[in-house]
């Protein structure tokens, strides 16, 4: 019994669809027939616990689970033979180790603005702004240094003609 939750149709006509403890499943039409694949910890994905996922302007999918972020390029080698690998952004720490982004956080909600820059909203960690291919950190925003509310966010949305950004927390509703 797998729990669907959230789907997405990307540009390409791929319609992703999360199954809650399990990975996702991702679907297409060919030729009048549904084909689909399902995407787990075995394709490279950092944890099977998916949360959220979107499609940014390069048609590169952006995945949040609970335990970090994924992203998947080339999303049209899903249905070809061979095997298709989810990756890691991985950045360099101050100290000179290599690791990856957001490894072992919980990522709630993610939103791509008009600049492609990503919007990555966190259990317990506040709002991170991260450049449009996520190896720089451009902004951190947490109740503590901000406006924000609350640490956890749950949704993020971002208004295209203004540019104004919203974030649901526990606290409420508030904007940047």
């Amino acid at each position: 019994n797998m729990m669907s939750g959230k789907i997405m149709c990307t540009n390409n006509n791929q319609n992703w669809i999360q199954l809650r403890n399990n990975g996702l499943l991702v679907t297409k039409e060919f030729g009048g027939q549904i084909v689909s694949r399902k995407l787990g910890v075995s394709n490279g994905l950092i944890g099977q616990s998916i949360n959220c996922f979107v499609e940014d302007h390069d048609n590169a999918v952006w995945i949040g689970t609970s335990q970090g972020l994924s992203v998947c390029y080339l999303t049209d080698q899903i249905f070809e033979n061979g095997e298709y690998l989810a990756q890691d952004i991985l950045i360099e720490t101050e100290d000179g180790y290599v690791e990856k982004l957001f490894e072992n956080t919980e990522i709630l909600d993610i939103a791509i603005d008009g600049g492609n820059r990503k919007w990555i909203g966190t259990k317990n960690n506040g709002v991170f702004l991260m450049s449009d291919d996520g190896t720089r950190e451009i902004e951190h925003f947490t109740k503590e240094n901000s406006w924000l509310l609350d640490n956890t966010i749950y949704e993020i949305c971002i208004l295209d003609e203004s540019g104004e950004v919203f974030f649901v927390t526990n606290k409420g509703l508030c904007s940047y």
